[in-house]
């Protein structure tokens, strides 16, 4: 029962962390970044933070 409670945290913990790189991928005029942050957390979300800002001004 505690594994399973486990990997439902941590599958929620993937999504939020999918969603918050998505988020500024996008605001930064690049499609997708959900897979960064589900794959790799805290380290995609540096990779997307580190991205250019891709929006014409």
């Amino acid at each position: 029962m505690a594994a399973i409670v486990g990997l439902l945290v941590a599958i929620i913990v993937a999504v939020v962390w999918g969603f918050v790189t998505k988020t500024i991928n996008e605001n930064k005029g690049y499609s997708g970044g959900f897979a960064w942050g589900f794959f790799l957390g805290l380290i995609g979300l540096i990779v997307v933070l580190c991205k250019k800002d891709n929006n014409k001004e």
